[in-house]
């Protein structure tokens, strides 16, 4: 039981420990965006193949368009891809950027800065 006393000094200023709101939920929403192996699967053809159009992610994953674009939607809001519109298709391919940042998050950078070298 601790009582009244503290069980460590402070470390940090109080507000040194503060997390910018919009920060935290762009973060979450990244990992959100990877809770389905749907989404995980796009991203792992993303860099296999770099830029994909949305029929070509059909055929690699056997699903109908609806489907599949309901989920490179949830990657585009979540930041992870980017998409490119040419006529009537719809090209998608990573963010290497945001995709870098939320592997350093976890502690895995080096294994996306090397995948990432292999799609180059």
């Amino acid at each position: 039981m601790r009582g009244d006393a503290e069980c460590c000094p402070p470390r940090f200023a109080k507000d040194e420990l503060a997390i910018d709101e919009k920060e935290l939920e762009a973060i979450t929403s990244k990992f959100r965006a990877l809770s389905s192996k749907i989404r995980v699967k796009i991203l792992l053809l993303l860099k296999k193949y770099g830029e994909l159009c949305v029929c070509e992610i059909e055929q690699a994953l056997g699903l109908k368009q609806p489907r599949v674009s309901y989920h490179l939607q949830m990657l585009l809001e979540a930041g992870l891809v980017s998409r490119r519109i040419e006529g009537a298709n719809s090209y998608y391919r990573l963010k290497w950027g945001e995709v870098d940042e939320l592997f350093e998050l976890v502690g895995i950078r080096q294994c996306v800065l090397k995948a990432h070298e292999e799609v180059e």
